[in-house]
């Protein structure tokens, strides 16, 4: 200019600008075969599929050219639902990636890099396998990479793990998880621990280790098997057992009726059989041979008299121990034990340590 100002666009800028760019060419490459409709149209799909994947991929292509890519994404996502396009993948992996979902981009981008492409497939199919492979090679050195450790839990111990709302499989503990730049929300639970939850922001090309603490339930805070407890001061837990069953004791009252009601029976026929008896045989020396029988019965009515009454005895005695073992809930209380101090070490990838309870 003719005052000798100079204006120098940004870095900043000339980096913008150069992506789209690239977005640009790519929609170009893959705006060919779509609107040619030079795809082969593969025998498993029907030809409704086929166009409207077309229709969808154009429409897409068109609002990630226009640099929405937001809404872009949905239809070329549906368009591979119906039939996949080589061009159509390579530009919706680049969309996710312009939107900072880096992970399932790169993804998308290696599905196009390791394709098997036919030789009588378009040129524009090999093309766009190229910008998936340039693409993939800027975009991996970006991804953050989370380290994820948890700590006081047993090796035994079912881990559930969750990020941002999403299970994640505990074998990636101790790994360089690929994670999205930005905040991020880990949750970690286990059957007899209290959960915990750690907060990480992650930049681009990041690693970043989040160190996450469980915490083993007290005694009182676990299920009694005797029945229900609750903590008490000085460490004591409280145990309280139901009642037993009072049926034993009903039975053996029951049992010690009916001793006593046969005993009085037996012991009736008894007195009556003594009093014929006293009749006729004045002394038992002096007794007629026809009275033997009624001597006989006599001693076997004395005898179950008897042993009726014992048994009645016996089954009241029971009864009342029943009765009274029954009459209340028991209840106990005991001395937590003590925490006995532990430790052991720790190994995991490019770490170490000691961890324990003290």
């Amino acid at each position: 200019m003719g005052n000798g100002l100079h204006l120098r666009p940004s870095g900043r800028i000339f980096k913008l600008l150069g992506a789209w760019t690239k977005l640009a060419l790519g929609v170009a490459v893959a705006f060919a075969p779509l609107d040619a409709s030079a795809q082969p149209v593969a025998s498993e799909h029907g030809a409704a599929d086929v166009t409207l994947a077309r229709q969808l991929g154009n429409q897409g292509l068109e609002l990630a050219g226009a640099g929405d890519c937001a809404s872009a994404v949905e239809l070329l996502t549906r368009s591979e639902a119906l039939h996949h396009a080589p061009t159509t993948l390579d530009v919706l992996g680049e969309c996710h990636v312009t939107l900072g979902k880096l992970v399932e981009g790169a993804e998308e981008l290696t599905r196009v890099v390791r394709e098997n492409i036919d030789p009588q497939a378009p040129a524009s199919f090999r093309t766009a396998q190229d910008r998936a492979r340039a693409r993939l090679e800027e975009t991996r050195p970006r991804i953050p990479k989370m380290h994820l450790i948890v700590r006081g839990a047993s090796p035994s111990a079912a881990l559930a793990l969750r990020m941002d709302g999403e299970t994640i499989p505990a074998a990636s503990l101790g790994l360089d998880r690929p994670v999205d730049p930005g905040h991020h929300r880990v949750e970690v639970s286990a059957p007899g621990y209290r959960p915990a939850t750690g907060d990480v922001t992650l930049r681009e090309g990041e690693t970043q280790t989040l160190t996450l603490q469980v915490v083993r339930l007290p005694e009182a805070d676990l299920p009694n098997a005797e029945g229900a407890t609750g903590g008490l001061a000085g460490g004591y837990t409280l145990s309280v057992r139901a009642p037993p069953s009072r049926t034993p004791a009903y039975v053996s009252f029951g049992i010690a009726a009916a001793g006593v009601a046969a005993g009085s029976v037996f012991g009736a026929v008894t007195l009556s059989k003594t009093s014929s008896l006293d009749k006729l045989c004045p002394t038992r020396t002096t007794c007629p041979p026809t009275a033997q029988s009624d001597i006989d019965l006599s001693k076997t009515t004395a005898w179950t008299s008897t042993i009726s009454f014992g048994v009645g005895a016996v089954a009241l005695l029971a009864g009342l121990y029943f009765a009274l073992r029954g009459h209340r809930a028991e209840v106990t209380a005991r001395r937590a034990p003590a925490p006995v101090p532990a430790a052991r070490p720790w190994v995991a990838l490019g770490s170490s340590g000691l961890e324990g309870s003290f």
